[in-house]
């Protein structure tokens, strides 16, 4: 220990040990960047159904109010 030397077979498993945390890191980091690009694009198709829910109901209220005016219309005309 003092030297740093450790015996043969620990030297080699501390090694195989490291090299496998590493491509296990580089394996994680390369999953994480694709589920990142993955959730993007789901947000962006909720956005993009929102958007198209919200215009839809944009033209049913001015359509609603349309109908309210012509029967408040047709409705001062037959008294």
């Amino acid at each position: 220990m003092g030297l740093g030397v450790e015996p043969y077979p620990y030297g080699l498993l501390t090694l195989i040990v490291s090299l496998e945390a590493i491509l296990l890191s580089g394996l994680i980091l390369s999953s994480q960047n694709r589920q990142g690009e993955y959730d993007t694009n789901l947000l962006k198709k909720d956005l993009k159904v929102s958007n198209e829910t919200n215009e839809s109901v944009d033209e049913v209220l001015e359509k609603v109010e349309e109908l309210k005016i012509m029967l408040q219309k047709k409705g001062g005309e037959s008294k």
